[in-house]
């Protein structure tokens, strides 16, 4: 990330993140360091769950998963998703 530039024209402004970028085997690049947080299958429908891959994708940036997993068909709309993990014995 780099501050505001002062003049667009002049400076360019990044917004491309890198996450494990020391210790990790395949090292995340997002093009923006804003994420959709993770919302579960249950409480979203499946379209809605597509659309939010989608629109990730076409920013690019990544969805997360949440506690219900994610349907093939809005996984195969994201290009870049984390996986949302639950500690067992909370329910």
């Amino acid at each position: 990330m780099s501050r505001y530039p002062l003049e667009g024209y002049r400076e360019r402004c990044d917004t491309d993140v890198v996450l494990g970028s020391r210790y990790a085997k395949h090292p995340l690049h997002l093009s923006i360091p804003v994420t959709i947080a993770g919302m579960s299958f249950g409480s979203l429908s499946a379209n809605a769950k597509e659309a939010l891959g989608r629109g990730a994708s076409e920013v690019g940036t990544s969805t997360t998963t949440g506690d219900g997993g994610m349907t093939p068909r809005s996984g195969a709309r994201a290009s870049t998703w984390c996986i949302s993990t639950c500690p067992a014995g909370t329910g």
